[in-house]
């Protein structure tokens, strides 16, 4: 026998969801196909789908259409599906919301908080896609979970306690810069951790790396570390090594760690007793013969030389236990057992120069100088200088005009003159032509220079400044710190002009960092303006942006003008999208002003195509207002064409049920004419005009015997 409606068998097998008093869609008990697509759902509800059932072993959900999905407390909870897809992003997510389900992979574009326990055993979640905006991660917001990769954002804040806790297949991390808050475990019984970049955070947390046990395991980029936490590394069963520069305290006995080189000159406090196998390096400049509880070894390499830990160490690490590097590379400061520094980009840009760090030139190669003020290597000293016969470099002679001088101890002493002169025998001078450094005009009548100015052609501007000085591009005028609206231009080491308009500081000359009295910075353009734009709000001396199509705000998180298209959830404290066929609206189906091609009802405040038949009418080409109490149909708002079948009387602009009194209804017409002012009475039978209109007022009636009792009363009582 076939079935009388097929379809119905149909939409029964393909939703398995409905929609709750919110609109967010839940599971509504019946078992879900494998493959599950959701078009235009703004949310999924509070444990909406948790434990839902499918007719096979996995559950693939597909959201579609241009919201972003807000995924509420417990949405998922225990739900046996594979894969989660949300085409325009997710807008937010609850607490446990993927909890103990079974999802494999998820896309968390738009996130930017994971809050706590939300994927907390998803064993089988081993790809967690789009994390770049994420700035905060809950407590145990992935504890259990076998992702084999995280990307942290540069800007991330906090990762909770147990955040990645005995996460199986995670191999390694590198830590955000900058992150004010960790938890305690929140890396810690990872069996895979086996390199972690600590990316120069200053803080290692309490616990944060216990129970790792990959063997060995490499930290990378720890030297600003400041804190260890209580038993960070406590069970972790190898750490190779530990660079440590900056460390004030730890709280850890480093029982897993086989050697700290440190770099610093004072040491840390300890709560914790280091345990004795840890071997400890450090530089010449460490006073203390002591690091906590072990005995330090002081290492005497240079910077082109390496600690070779192969060899037998004593108390001082010297000759054979430092090992050369190779070409143009360095340990830094002989502190290592590696040369990690490559020194090749920056050899390449000062001649003849063997240790170079930080673009400057620490030490010459074999037959060359080091001049001591320019920091250059040359085979000879040149004009002006002496060679240092204690340190090999080449120093400035202190007498002006001097070409060569005594040298060692007595650089005062000149012999010969820049002129090509030799210098006075007695004196040991030049004959000077010119005012020294810092003077001008001639001898002997010279004249200081304005401040910070070693050459200058009058008293009101300076040629050169002294060394680390600046000179203003404009007024040629010398400063330590570049002035208020100027910025320092690294390229000529001169103060230039902030070129941005009502500007006090500037970072280059286009872009301001604080603007002058009575104007405000931009965020995003960076100018002074003397009003905040649209999207943008006053705070403190500048304009900060609104939330995303946020037209007018009063702080970052809430909309008091929302751009077209959009409406402000207090709720969620986020813009959300109005409906497709809506330009304006105060809320989630609360719109005001609907797109061209529809008209706004009233009532519902929906855009529709066309105003309903009955009991609407068309107004403006914009708007659907409905017709008068009682009306079916009108073209206006006053006057009605079609009443309602029950008030079908129209009489003085109304729809009424039956003629108030004195007035009759014609039995060809539905509307109300006035009675006559008399009547046979009784009517005949088929006069309905007297019929309705001989019927007495209630009212009428009821005074009337009031008006006989008293009348009664009055003649019985004379």
């Amino acid at each position: 026998m076939g079935l009388l409606y097929p379809w119905l068998l149909i939409i029964t097998a393909l939703s398995c969801y409905t929609n709750d008093a919110d609109d967010c869609v839940k599971y509504d008990g019946k078992a879900c196909e494998t493959e599950i697509t959701i078009s235009d759902a703004t949310c999924v509800a509070e444990s909406g789908f948790s434990n839902a059932e499918s007719t096979g072993t996995e559950l693939n959900i597909h959201f579609t259409g241009s919201n972003k999905v807000a995924i509420k407390k417990g949405a998922f909870n225990n739900t046996l599906f594979i894969s989660f897809v949300s085409e325009a992003g997710i807008a937010s997510l609850g607490e446990s919301s993927f909890e103990g389900s079974s999802i494999s992979s998820i896309d968390l574009k738009g996130v930017t908080i994971v809050p706590a326990k939300c994927f907390s055993f998803c064993t089988g979640l081993g790809t967690v896609s789009n994390t770049k905006d994420i700035v905060e991660i809950g407590d145990e917001a992935f504890n259990g979970v076998a992702i084999t990769a995280f990307e942290f954002a540069e800007s991330m804040t906090k990762i909770g306690a147990k955040a990645f806790f005995s996460n199986m297949m995670l191999t390694e991390i590198k830590l955000p810069k900058i992150i004010t808050t960790i938890g305690s475990e929140a890396f810690s019984y990872i069996p895979e951790l086996a390199t972690v970049d600590v990316n120069n955070n200053e803080n290692i947390g309490e616990k944060m790396f216990a129970g790792c046990s990959a063997d060995p395991m490499t930290f990378l980029n720890t030297e600003s570390i400041k804190t260890i936490g209580t038993d960070a590394f406590a069970d972790t069963v190898a750490i190779t090594k530990l660079h440590l520069k900056n460390v004030t305290s730890i709280g850890d006995t480093l029982a897993s760690v086989t050697t700290v080189f440190f770099h610093g000159a004072i040491a840390p406090t300890f709560t914790k007793d280091l345990d004795v196998s840890v071997a400890v390096y450090v530089s010449d400049q460490y006073a203390a013969t002591t690091f906590g509880t072990v005995t330090v070894k002081k290492a005497q390499c240079d910077k082109l030389h390496k600690i070779n830990l192969s060899g037998s160490v004593d108390g001082e690490v010297n000759g054979d236990d430092c090992t050369a590097c190779e070409s143009q590379m360095s340990s830094v400061d002989g502190v290592s057992d590696e040369c990690s520094l490559d020194m090749t980009a920056c050899i390449n840009e000062h001649a003849n120069c063997e240790i170079c760090i930080d673009s400057v030139c620490e030490s010459c190669v074999t037959g060359n100088k080091m001049t001591e003020d320019t920091k250059k290597c040359v085979a000879t000293c040149p004009a002006t200088y002496y060679t240092s016969t204690s340190d090999n470099m080449c120093k400035k002679c202190t007498t002006a005009n001097c070409a060569t001088c005594d040298g060692d101890g007595k650089p005062d002493v000149c012999i010969t003159c820049t002129d090509g002169t030799n210098a006075d025998p007695t004196t040991h001078l030049c004959a000077t032509t010119t005012c020294g450094t810092g003077k001008y005009g001639t001898p002997p009548d010279c004249k200081d220079c304005v401040a910070l100015c070693d050459v200058c052609s009058d008293g009101t501007s300076c040629t050169t400044c002294t060394a680390t000085n600046k000179k203003t591009e404009d007024t040629h005028l010398c400063y330590a710190t570049c002035p208020a609206t100027y910025y320092t231009s690294t390229a000529d080491n001169m103060c230039k002009k902030c070129t941005a308009t009502n500007c006090d500081t500037c970072e280059n000359n286009s872009k301001c960092q604080k603007c002058s009295k009575n104007y405000l910075l931009h965020e995003t353009t960076q100018l002074c303006v003397k009003s905040c734009t649209d999207n943008f709000y006053e705070v403190g001396q500048e304009c900060k942006k609104c939330l995303d199509h946020c037209s007018k705000c009063t702080d970052a998180t809430s909309c008091t003008t929302p751009e077209d298209n959009y409406y402000y959830n207090a709720q969620t404290k986020k813009m959300e999208l109005c409906t497709s066929d809506c330009a304006k609206c105060n809320g989630k189906d609360q719109c005001s002003v609907c797109k061209t091609g529809y008209l706004l009802e009233q009532v519902t405040l929906k855009c529709v195509n066309e105003c309903k038949t009955l009991g609407y009418y068309k107004k403006d080409d914009s708007n659907c207002y409905t017709c008068k109490t009682n009306c079916n149909q009108c073209e206006d708002g006053e006057t009605c064409t079609v009443c309602n079948s029950k008030y079908e009387i129209y009489f003085e602009n109304n729809c009424i049920e039956k003629c108030p009194v004195q007035y009759f209804k014609p039995t060809d017409k539905k509307t109300c004419e006035k009675c006559k002012e008399t009547y046979k009475d009784p009517c005949d039978d088929t006069d309905e005009e007297c019929k309705q209109c001989m019927v007495k007022n209630p009212d009428e009636g009821t005074f009337g015997v009031a008006v006989a009792m008293i009348l009664v009363i009055v003649l019985c009582f004379f």
